[in-house]
């Protein structure tokens, strides 16, 4: 589904102060896996997942979908890829403070040709995936940090996107609603989605199928979970 050749990343390319952040990335995810990458704190987890996404060109190598290279595109239509074929839940939530929650969750649909009713059909349906069909009406400043990540994930499904993208969904979370987010994301991978997700936690990480350890911008493992 995904492939990954000879991924290069520098930041600051060319200046005194580049840095390297991926080094010669080789990979090949499947569809329907549920993945986990793990790493240190600069060890190029973030840049890899935002490379793979679509979010940001790497300087070196390839990123297939499905066998198209997604950065030889143009503009609209790599922003017809990511708005299609992925989902990206980001630790800090990214929501419009002044929008309701039903509003947020239909940002990604205004750009598509749909029925106003067709948008409140998926709206509905996603924020019934995630359990608050009920706080549709509320402002997301009025919600907790637990609804706002969950009010993210509803926008991050849907436009029914293959792929699910996570960058440490539970960081900015406690124990009890960061587990109702992993409970999410385990549901939609056994309803078909592919699942990549950051994290430095342990336990989350091995709760996906397969765990790829980063270091110093490089894949030094790649490991199946039990």
């Amino acid at each position: 589904m995904i492939d990954l050749r000879n991924i290069g990343h520098i930041y600051n390319n060319g200046l005194s102060n580049q840095c390297r952040a991926l080094i010669d990335v080789n990979l090949n995810i499947k569809e329907g896996e549920y993945i986990s990458i793990v790493g240190q704190s600069g060890s190029g987890k973030t840049t890899l997942l935002n490379v793979v996404s679509g979010l940001m060109k790497p300087t070196e190598g390839e990123v297939l979908f499905e066998g198209t290279d997604i950065y030889k595109l143009n503009i609209d239509g790599l922003a017809k890829h990511r708005n299609k074929s992925i989902g990206f839940i980001f630790q800090n939530y990214f929501l419009e403070p002044k929008f309701t929650a039903f509003e947020n969750v239909a940002i990604p649909l205004l750009n598509n040709k749909i029925t106003k009713e067709e948008i409140l059909n998926s709206v509905s349906k996603a924020l019934t995936e995630v359990g608050l069909y009920d706080k549709a009406d509320k402002l997301v400043s009025m919600l907790s940090g637990g609804e706002r990540q969950r009010v993210a994930i509803a926008r991050a499904i849907v436009n029914n996107p293959k792929v699910i993208f996570a960058d440490e969904p539970t960081g900015n979370l406690d124990t009890t609603n960061g587990e109702m987010i992993m409970s999410l994301l385990e549901k939609f991978w056994k309803q078909g989605k592919t699942i990549i997700l950051v994290t430095h936690n342990e336990i989350q990480a091995k709760r996906a199928k397969k765990t790829i350890k980063i270091e110093d911008g490089k894949i030094v493992s790649v490991l199946g979970n039990e």
